[in-house]
């Protein structure tokens, strides 16, 4: 249950994020007490993620009459 807890710090976490980043490549998944956390170390992959790709990853149903 507790899965990546334990590798968490208690505060300025953005610092063990650039760690890890440097450490495993600028996307690191975990799962903290049952919930998915995706970490962007990139600008890039942030943009071409969740906004070039948004659609693909978004759990919003397709609308066929939004298109239109």
């Amino acid at each position: 249950l507790i899965q990546n807890l334990g590798d968490l710090p208690r505060s300025r976490v953005w610092y063990k994020f650039t760690s890890w980043g440097e450490q495993y490549g600028n996307l690191i998944f975990l799962r903290v007490l049952g919930n998915k956390i995706l970490i962007l170390n990139s600008r890039e992959d942030a943009i071409a993620l969740l906004e070039k790709r948004s659609k693909i990853y978004s759990d919003r149903p397709h609308l066929p009459a939004v298109d239109m």
